[in-house]
């Protein structure tokens, strides 16, 4: 834009500000390398915004692991360097476990025979958390309890039909099949993330406007 000829004859052109803005576009090395460094940050987080507010598929079951991935994906985008993503990754943990993250997250996550009969995969403390909070708020009942968790033992060993997806596995496992089938059928947002540019949008225009908290 500032190259071209309709930018020169533009009355833009001459403003202060614009001036400014051209000679940091066509002249300050510093401004591109951080919209590098900006990019590589942020392209893997849209990745995941694309992912739960998509219709092709309930992404319930797939939030938990994408979130991983995003932040070995930032990792890798700038080398490995500790110093380069440590930061971000602090900020997206912070969002992530006072925001965003949910007990059903790491249940459906552990629940989705796609990772979970993967060689690499491995149910930490967190996810095992979730999946025992989940299972006690939908099992309110202890009986119904002890029968999820010894169900579980057949679906970690794989046994039966449990390569296949969990609608199939119907007489074998019903109450472990019907909690899979109803958090990995949750329907994921973005809608904390949305609400937070509101928010932002919102405050800027009463400081724009002069708007009271009272109006």
């Amino acid at each position: 834009m500032f190259a071209s000829e309709e930018w020169a004859r533009s009355s833009y052109s001459t403003s202060v500000n614009a001036k400014k803005a051209q000679g940091t576009i066509l002249g300050d090395a510093r401004f591109w390398k951080a919209i590098k460094y900006c990019l590589k940050c942020v392209l893997p987080l849209v990745k995941i915004l694309r992912l739960v507010d998509g219709d092709a598929k309930s992404a319930m079951g797939f939030i938990y692991e994408a979130m991983d991935r995003a932040k070995e994906e930032i990792a890798s985008n700038l080398n490995h360097v500790r110093g380069r993503y440590k930061r971000i990754w602090e900020i997206i943990d912070t969002k992530w476990d006072l925001q965003l993250h949910r007990p059903l997250h790491a249940a459906a996550y552990y629940l989705n025979p796609m990772f979970h009969y993967q060689e690499n995969f491995t149910a930490d403390t967190e996810v095992k958390i979730g999946l025992f909070r989940t299972i006690e708020r939908m099992y309110p009942d202890m009986e119904d309890r002890v029968k999820v968790n010894e169900q579980l033992e057949k679906f970690k060993k794989a046994e039966g039909m449990f390569a296949l997806w969990w609608e199939s596995y119907g007489e074998e496992c019903k109450e472990l099949q019907k909690l899979a089938i109803k958090v990995l059928s949750l329907a994921c947002s973005a809608t904390g993330c949305e609400r937070n540019w509101s928010t932002l949008i919102m405050c800027t225009r009463k400081k724009e406007t002069g708007w009271s908290n009272n109006d």
